[in-house]
């Protein structure tokens, strides 16, 4: 039986819904539910341990511990809220651990972008300006300056990247 959906594997479909669940959560209220997450995270690791999967336990262990380290700092640093990182830990059991590394940096990428793009259509360029020259100077900027962004659609758009990149999608 084929269960292969646009050329993708269930774990993959699965990635994606989870993925867009969470974008299409956070564009709504703000915030992405913990329940969502841990929901997410459970079927990934059922889908990922089924039969539906080549995934072993040692490969979610290491794709989770991955997506954890990578972007823990971020959330120290306020980059990132705590949905945001508690989404891509739900996913990675769902995502090689060779391919966390990408989807993060594609994502980071994505999420770099969708900020340019809001600070250019909201006119706050020289905010922006500002921003960058206290950064550089080694000033905290103060926090009503800062652009923010649902970074959830940026760990989105970085699967998708990596589903293209990886060949799955073409």
């Amino acid at each position: 039986m084929n269960l292969n959906v646009l050329g993708m594997d269930p774990t993959q479909v699965i990635c994606l819904a989870g993925l867009l669940y969470g974008a299409i959560e956070d564009l709504r209220t703000k915030k992405i539910k913990n329940t969502t997450n841990l929901a997410i995270l459970a079927v990934g690791i059922i889908v990922a341990l089924s039969p539906l999967s080549k995934t072993g336990w040692t490969d979610i262990f290491i794709s989770v511990v991955y997506a954890f380290a990578l972007m823990l700092p971020l959330f120290f640093l306020k980059v990132l809220g705590g949905g945001d990182v508690k989404l891509f830990v739900a996913v990675s059991p769902l995502i090689t651990s060779s391919g966390i590394l990408y989807c993060w940096v594609a994502s980071l990428i994505w999420g770099s972008l969708f900020g340019i793009i809001l600070i250019v259509l909201n006119g706050r360029l020289s905010t922006f300006a500002t921003n960058m020259k206290l950064i550089y100077l080694k000033v905290k900027p103060p926090e009503t300056s800062l652009q923010k962004i649902p970074f959830s659609i940026a760990l989105l758009f970085g699967y998708l990247t990596f589903l293209l990149g990886s060949g799955v999608l073409k």
